[in-house]
């Protein structure tokens, strides 16, 4: 056994990977997509206060009393969502093909005898699609001045921690100890290095709703909704940097797996026959989630500590780390406007709490740094949503939609070079800046019992990949800007009996 490796086991025999999620990890797991049915999906969501639609009992429960029929209904989705990289120039392009299910469910309609009161009670079960993981990024940078290595903090103290990444480094021999004590990197001074960091994602979040709704008087509609959310999301990322023949790999995988609970509950209000009001709240999703991760570092082309140049691995061994979390509080406003027998217009603002978010440990024992963080970084986010359906024929309908994201980080986290923590050893990371999606569609009614639903929907977001942190560099931007632009197709088959 190489001398170093026998110091450092001495040292950390008992020692593990610190596993905790930060606040962008959580961030990425309470965020959503527009989703759905073709027919909510061509407007974008935009369907609050319309109702009448799986999707939209998703987004206020009280939609669910707009039914005066039985209704069964699927929704199935092709994704094609393409990736570009601009890193200090360098131009790279990925992109992945994903088919899916998207919403599926079924709502038992109960006509009453009276028409005035409650004229009916309806109840549902619904599936929705909120959120798709699958995505590749690619990044590279060519003949940069800063790397990696600058910004791994090799000490006694930091390896006698167990396995974090100046550990690893240390033991594939990218650090050695000088004469005077301290510990310095291979790389020579003013040394430019080559890099490259290719992350592959997958998974997706999705949501059973068991909804149960009445109609009172035609004007006021109600909906109550119990929703069992999972998560589940894979990551796995390779960071490499060479300057010549030298060069290191540094492996990550990252799989998150879990279930939470939330309640939401709605409102529609017609004050006059063509005006929809809707008026919706979803509680957090209390969430309990597992992390499994592995990492592996390799190097090649560095001299070990008996002088020969060579190849080293060192990798963790699989570990698991339990928690719990608190996405956001959100509240949805809505609007909709009917125009006679010809079409409709609606709109919604959905307000997201972001910076109320909580973790704990499996135990509830709050992590007083990450909920920290997440006040510091963190905003409260609006997105708003219009869209639009015209009837054409009297079984031939036309929808256009359009949806805006705004950020829910607070500029100050890049302005003024905010620390990012991520964990184990991964030392990427990304900050999100917000997007946009176009919408269109149409949709056939066959008689008065089948419905056939097509839609485009063409999203488009932005975000800042930081390879890793660092101050030093922040005022040359630091980031790639990654553009990421999903074509989702969506068709719908539904009956209503």
């Amino acid at each position: 056994m190489k001398t170093r490796y026998l110091y450092i086991a001495i040292l950390c025999m008992a020692a593990g990977v610190a596993q905790a999620q930060e606040a962008f990890d959580l961030l990425r797991n309470a965020s959503q997509d527009i989703h759905g049915t073709a027919r909510a999906v061509s407007m974008a969501n935009a369907f609050g206060a319309l109702g009448g639609d799986i999707t939209a009992i998703g987004i206020n429960p009280a939609g669910i009393a707009i039914y005066r029929s039985s209704e069964i209904s699927y929704t199935q989705l092709v994704s094609d969502t393409r990736t570009t990289s601009d890193f200090y120039g360098t131009v790279t392009k990925d992109k992945r093909v994903r088919t899916m299910p998207s919403a599926f469910g079924f709502v038992e309609s109960y006509r009453s005898s009276n028409e005035s009161g409650i004229v009916n009670f309806n109840w549902s079960i619904t599936y929705n699609r909120t959120k798709n993981y699958y995505n590749n990024t690619l990044v590279q940078g060519w003949d940069r001045e800063v790397s990696l290595l600058d910004n791994i903090n090799v000490t006694d103290e930091t390896l006698n921690q167990g396995m974090n990444l100046p550990y690893m480094a240390y033991n594939v021999y990218l650090f050695n100890r000088n004469r005077a004590g301290n510990y310095e990197s291979v790389l020579q001074e003013g040394q430019r290095v080559n890099n490259e960091l290719y992350q592959a994602e997958s998974g997706y979040s999705q949501a059973w709703d068991f909804t149960f709704g009445l109609n009172y008087d035609y004007k006021l509609y109600f909906g109550l909704s119990v929703r069992v959310q999972s998560l589940r999301y894979d990551n796995e990322t390779v960071y490499m940097e060479e300057w010549g023949d030298p060069y290191y790999k540094l492996t990550n995988q990252l799989q998150t797996r879990g279930t939470g609970v939330g309640v939401n509950v709605g409102f529609i209000f017609r004050p006059i026959a063509p005006l929809r009001i809707g008026l919706a709240y979803h509680s957090p999703i209390f969430y309990s989630l597992t992390d499994y991760a592995y990492a592996k570092m390799y190097s090649s082309g560095v001299y070990d500590d008996e002088g020969y140049i060579s190849s080293h691995t060192i990798a963790t061994e699989n570990s698991s780390f339990s928690y719990k979390m608190e996405t956001p509080h959100q509240i949805i406003a809505s609007l909709a406007y009917q125009i006679g027998m010809k079409g409709f217009i609606s709109a919604d603002v959905q307000v997201n709490t972001v910076n109320t978010m909580r973790m704990t440990d499996a135990y509830g024992k709050p992590y007083t740094d990450v909920n920290l963080d997440i006040k510091d970084f963190f905003q409260t986010q609006c997105q708003a949503r219009v869209g639009t359906e015209w009837r054409l024929t009297d079984n031939f309908d036309v929808r256009l939609g359009y949806a805006h994201t705004f950020s829910s980080v607070k500029p100050a986290v890049e302005d003024k070079y905010y620390k990012i923590y991520t964990p184990t050893v991964t030392p990427h990371y990304t900050i999100p800046q917000g997007g946009n999606v176009y919408s269109a569609g149409f949709g056939w009614r066959i008689g008065r019992s089948i419905m056939l639903d097509f839609a485009g929907m063409d999203q488009v977001t932005t975000s800042h990949l930081y390879p890793y942190y660092n101050e030093s560099a922040y005022g040359d931007d630091n980031y790639a800007n990654i553009k990421t632009r999903s074509f989702n197709f969506a068709m719908t088959l539904g009956f209503r009996f």
